[in-house]
């Protein structure tokens, strides 16, 4: 497999929760259960950015200070800040550091989910050419037909023939390309496993039609409309909660431990680039992040209670 490399291990991670734990069961419940696992494992940073954030606020009687000292000098005035934070134990940095792990798992998640759609579109492909639709018929969700396609009244239920030949076809000769020059690299399929879909992938749009006759808008139109995959309806909830989940964060982190540029501008790019990557990605990714927003809300709100008390012993103190 090819790309990025945190993207591999989450696929892989991904399919031995969902094949071997959940023994093939829903693929809700997978992601549902991954993302509890990573936010788990990224709590520690959540509760360090917590601490320094109070600990920043507790400061702000000594940075007021400061600034009636050292107001005409930025220069100064920065170079006793730095050495009040360091004397404190408080990172200036601190309230980045979410963003700076949260970023690289939104990009490994989104590339995972892209090989793992195209793992299941592969079993799909070769189980079709036998006149089979079980494994699709595995895939809907809710109000999602396929979960491995967009929830958007755009995408067909299916990909079409164009797009299964640059996403799909392309990844897997691509695979055997490298697995004939290296017998050793790692590939999704084995080699004859490969080449059997290679060998049917020509006839997709027949076998496409296995599936599609069933999500016919108009037998009689000419030519035919099919029924959208889904309804935007993920894409706009993790939107939602992606805004909910920082406009929380923002009111629960005291002010003094706001970093300039990280308010309203850093949410409306969040939520956009939310929104888009849920578009344009399979509706299981839309789900990982929907879970992943909630996750940090409750998270907000919970750590916000614990350091409440916390905060005022470290303003009581800081004013002695």
């Amino acid at each position: 497999m090819d790309g990025f490399f945190l993207s591999n291990w989450v696929y892989e991670g991904l399919k031995w929760l969902h094949e071997v734990v959940l023994g093939g069961g829903s693929y809700f419940w997978t992601i549902v259960i991954f993302t509890v696992i990573l936010k788990l494992v990224t709590l520690p940073t959540d509760i360090k950015q917590r601490s320094s954030s109070q600990k920043m606020a507790a400061l702000g009687p000594e940075l007021e200070k400061l600034k009636k000292k050292y107001g005409n000098d930025p220069r100064k005035m920065q170079e006793m800040q730095s050495a009040l934070y360091k004397k404190n134990g408080v990172s200036m940095f601190s309230s980045c550091l979410p963003l700076l792990i949260t970023m690289p798992i939104f990009f490994a998640f989104f590339g995972a989910m892209r090989v793992w759609a195209n793992d299941y579109a592969v079993r799909m492909v070769l189980e079709l050419s036998e006149g089979s639709t079980a494994l699709f018929d595995s895939f809907k969700w809710l109000w999602v037909n396929n979960i491995f396609q967009p929830d958007t009244g755009l995408a067909q239920v299916l990909m079409p023939m164009e797009q299964f030949q640059t996403q799909v076809v392309a990844a897997i000769s691509n695979d055997l390309a490298n697995l004939t020059a290296n017998p050793s690299a790692a590939t999704l399929f084995s080699k004859e496993t490969m080449e059997r879909f290679l060998a049917v992938a020509p006839d997709y749009e027949n076998l496409r039609q296995l599936v599609m006759q069933n999500f016919i808008v108009d037998p009689s139109a000419s030519p035919l409309t099919y029924y959208a995959n889904g309804w935007f309806i993920l894409p706009a909830l993790a939107g939602a909660s992606n805004f909910f989940s920082q406009w929380i964060q923002r009111k629960l982190q005291p002010q003094q431990a706001q970093q300039p540029g990280m308010g309203k501008g850093m949410t409306i790019m969040m939520v956009g680039i939310s929104v888009y990557f849920c578009i344009q990605s399979p509706a299981a990714f839309a789900i990982y992040w929907l879970v992943s927003n909630v996750c940090s809300l409750i998270l907000q709100v919970v750590l916000g209670k614990a350091f409440a008390g916390k905060s005022k012993q470290l303003a009581e103190g800081s004013a002695k």
